[in-house]
C-alpha cells in the first residue's frame, strides 16, 4: 500500500513489544516522504529508533499500523490460505 492510498487522515503506529505509540497526519508524512512512498518504508523510517530495530536484546521490531487489518486472520494457518478451503463436517453436534 502506498501512502496516497491510506484510508484515514491520521496514520497511527504501535509496537507489539513495547508501549510505543505514535500518530501523524497523512499530509505531514506526504510532505516528508512523498505521496508515492510505500507504507512499509514509512513504518521503517518512523520506527528507526526502536530498540528492537537496532537489534538490542535479540528482539525484532514489532511496529505496525493498528488501523489496518492484518494480511491474514491471526487464527488461520498459512498452509490453508490459497490451496485448501475449509470443509464442513456433517454429523457434528446436533
Amino acid at each position: 500500500m502506498r501512502l496516497r492510498d491510506y484510508p484515514y487522515i491520521i496514520v497511527r503506529f504501535a509496537c507489539r513489544h513495547c508501549p510505543r505509540l505514535g500518530r501523524y497526519r497523512v499530509a505531514v508524512l506526504a510532505e516528508r516522504f512523498g505521496a508515492d512512498v510505500d507504507m512499509e518504508e514509512v513504518l521503517e523510517a518512523v520506527s528507526s529508533s526502536c530498540r528492537g530495530r537496532t537489534g538490542e536484546r535479540g528482539r525484532t521490531c514489532g511496529a505496525y499500523f493498528p488501523d489496518l487489518p492484518p494480511e491474514q486472520p491471526p487464527d488461520l494457518p498459512r498452509s490453508l490460505l490459497p490451496r485448501e478451503r475449509l470443509k464442513i463436517i456433517r454429523g457434528g453436534r446436533g
